[in-house]
């Protein structure tokens, strides 16, 4: 048995740490959530899927819907150590609003990409969604064509939108809130 609290054996543990490495990140602030990010995703929030090179247009996209008052959820800070990676994101991904998928180059040079999983996962769900409700909404952050991008089948049918290097416009931002409120009146059966 361990003497006091588990905060302080934390804080006991970080502080031996910085003893032997001054100049480095200590685990707890390597591993703490960040501001804004919580572990599990909002009720109806949006679903935003990048394959990593994408990570800095994914980035600026995320806090471009926030400052428009919109719920993301992006991986970055969201998986945590010990999570079931597959469970949670197919778990969001069943509960999300609305799924948008960042297609760029770096998503046509890879054949294979975890973010292809994701895809699959919400082109099976949208399998469930009546035709003329918005659920997919891919954007592309650089110039690939839509007609003949690497996508599962379903994301063609949905009109894509243009997001240079992840710079959302307010026009975006603003059809977005509006697929959202519509998502929260049907889940509230009005």
């Amino acid at each position: 048995m361990i003497p006091g609290t588990s905060a302080e054996f934390v804080a006991e543990l970080a502080r031996r740490w910085l003893e032997r490495h001054p100049e480095g990140e200590t685990p707890v602030a390597a591993f703490a959530p960040q501001p804004g990010e919580g572990a599990q995703m909002e009720e109806g929030a949006i679903f935003l899927s990048y394959a990593s090179d994408d990570l800095q247009a994914a980035e600026r996209i995320k806090t471009a819907l926030e400052a428009a008052g919109l719920d993301v959820w992006f991986d970055k800070g969201e998986l945590k150590t010990g999570d079931d990676w597959d469970q949670k994101i197919r778990r969001h991904i069943a509960g999300c609003s609305l799924f948008v998928p960042v297609v760029s180059s770096a998503t046509e040079e890879r054949a294979e990409g975890y973010f292809r999983r994701e895809w699959a996962w919400a082109a099976d769900r949208a399998l469930g969604i009546a035709d003329e409700v918005p659920f997919i909404i891919p954007i592309t952050v650089d110039d690939t064509p839509a007609d003949i991008a690497k996508v599962p089948e379903r994301f063609k049918r949905s009109q894509w939108t243009a997001v240079p290097a992840g710079e959302v416009s307010a026009e975006l931002a603003n059809r977005l809130k509006a697929l959202v409120r519509d998502y929260h009146r049907r889940q509230r059966g009005t």
